[in-house]
């Protein structure tokens, strides 16, 4: 309860400064109208968020609650509450800390996500030709149909770590996980990509 109350006044107090100037942090300005200024946890690799606040004094984390985690495998993890599936995606993260100020703001993004699994060794190709972020641009971002196709993906993706969980435990090489993983990320791909391409 301290570490909350401590990672509260943090929050408070960087809200409450306006983003003053400091030669210790990195703000991020934008020009365009609608985005907020916000700062965040992040690493080099690209501008995305694992906790962050935002000019407008909201406050966003992605991280799993540490007091469900049982073990450190990701294959043993309670689940989490449907409405919070998928949230720890640190560029979902970020255009909640670009476009939201309030709790039901951040609630309402809606993204299509193209699930990619630690452990592949290859993209579906969709991701990678650009073919999905076309389709994505076209969309309206019908909150209905990604409603009704999540709940299947997610049931898939359970039925996959029990696959991979008794094929590790059968002793199977790694290269027959590998292609699981890669088989399903493709099949889920292909059913976003023809979901993208259905009439609105």
């Amino acid at each position: 309860m301290q570490n909350a109350s401590l990672l509260t006044a943090v929050v408070l107090t960087a809200a409450q400064l306006s983003f003053a100037a400091d030669p210790g942090m990195v703000r991020l300005e934008s020009s365009f109208e609608g985005i907020n200024k916000f700062i965040a946890v992040s690493n080099a690799t690209g501008i995305r968020c694992s906790m962050m606040v935002n000019d407008k004094g909201f406050a966003d984390a992605g991280d799993y609650p540490a007091n469900r985690k049982k073990d450190s495998s990701t294959l043993r993890l309670e689940p989490a509450l449907d409405k919070f599936r998928g949230i720890m995606a640190g560029t979902i993260l970020r255009h909640i800390a670009e476009r939201a100020s309030t709790c039901a703001e951040a609630l309402a993004v809606r993204a299509v996500a193209f699930p990619l699994l630690m452990g592949q060794s290859r993209t579906p190709a969709s991701v990678v030709d650009g073919t999905a972020y076309a389709l994505g641009t076209k969309s309206s971002g019908s909150i209905k149909r990604w409603e009704t196709l999540e709940p299947s993906i997610h049931a898939e993706k359970e039925r996959l770590k029990e696959e991979l969980a008794a094929s590790v435990a059968a002793g199977n090489p790694e290269a027959a996980h590998v292609k699981m993983m890669e088989q399903w990320s493709k099949t889920q791909a292909r059913k976003l990509v023809d979901a993208l391409k259905q009439p609105e």
